[in-house]
């Protein structure tokens, strides 16, 4: 099957464009057909050729961008996909679609400061419904790049009548209220929990399994120390060897607690960037699709 794509490709360029015998229609259908085949070479080459033959009609370009644009995204490409849905123009009747997608992309490109000046530009639609989307669409830029105050004050207009928007709005605001709950975990004040006593500060950062883990290696160690201490005198090596031990899983505690932090924080950044960009793209492809 291939080959006879390839084969085809070949006598598209070397009569139809000589002939003229191809429609407009005809080139998006055989763009089609080469992409659905993953023939992604060979649709690059003959999308730049079909647009020299449409030159300035705008619609016709336009078109073009759009499909092959969807095209390049159903196919993860998705870098070409958000520049071909950039240039679709206000006057085709799929303008807001591909800007939203293509905001969308932005984000999932970690863009988010791109998407936001994309959609603000965007000028209202005539739908209350698309705007809605887009206002949407816009608080979640801004709490993927990390300004959760814009993201919770465009929130406090959410009111969508699309069940499925309506249900991603209520989700993107406890998605902002967990970011702002990792933002203030702090390094130091886990370290000083555990300074205090051992494991506590692994508690703040929510890792409980270790926190008591920490604890246990920690307080026999204490306890072992002290007791030889009393027995034997701060002189005994068996004494100097447990102080020893104890000193190292001590600070070694209090430094991981610290890191702790660092780590639990990057790993509920990344869940929760995920899960924002699935909570924005469920509406965007129900309400288009």
């Amino acid at each position: 099957m291939k080959y006879l794509f390839v084969l085809l490709f070949s006598v598209c360029f070397s009569v139809g464009f000589a002939q003229q015998d191809f429609t407009f229609n005809d080139d998006l259908d055989f763009l089609i057909h080469l992409s659905s085949n993953k023939l992604f070479h060979e649709s690059d080459v003959y999308f730049e050729q079909t647009a020299l033959k449409v030159g300035t009609n705008i619609g016709q370009l336009d078109s073009l961008n759009y499909l092959m644009g969807f095209l390049y995204y159903q196919n993860d490409s998705l870098k070409r996909a958000r520049s071909l849905l950039r240039n679709v123009g206000p006057n085709n009747p799929r303008y807001y679609k591909s800007k939203l997608y293509h905001a969308y992309l932005c984000m999932k490109l970690n863009e988010p400061d791109s998407s936001i000046y994309y959609l603000q530009k965007l000028e209202p639609s005539t739908s209350n419904e698309v705007n809605q989307l887009r206002d949407f669409q816009l608080a979640g830029a801004y709490l993927l790049a990390g300004d959760t105050r814009k993201c919770d004050s465009i929130s406090l207009n959410f009111n969508s009548t699309i069940a499925v928007l309506r249900e991603e709005q209520i989700n993107l605001k406890s998605y902002s209220e967990i970011q702002k709950s990792n933002t203030r975990k702090s390094p130091f004040i886990a370290g000083a929990l555990s300074a205090v006593v051992p494991g506590l500060g692994k508690v703040y950062a929510g890792n409980n399994a270790q926190a008591l883990s920490g604890f246990l290696r920690v307080g026999i160690l204490g306890a072992i120390t002290v007791e030889n201490y009393m027995r034997r005198g701060i002189r005994d090596p068996q004494t100097l060897l447990f102080a020893g031990l104890f000193s190292a899983f001590y600070i070694g505690n209090i430094w991981g607690s610290a890191l702790s932090v660092q780590i639990v924080k990057t790993e509920k950044d990344l869940e929760n960037k995920s899960n924002i960009l699935v909570g924005i793209h469920v509406p965007l492809k129900k309400f288009f699709n």
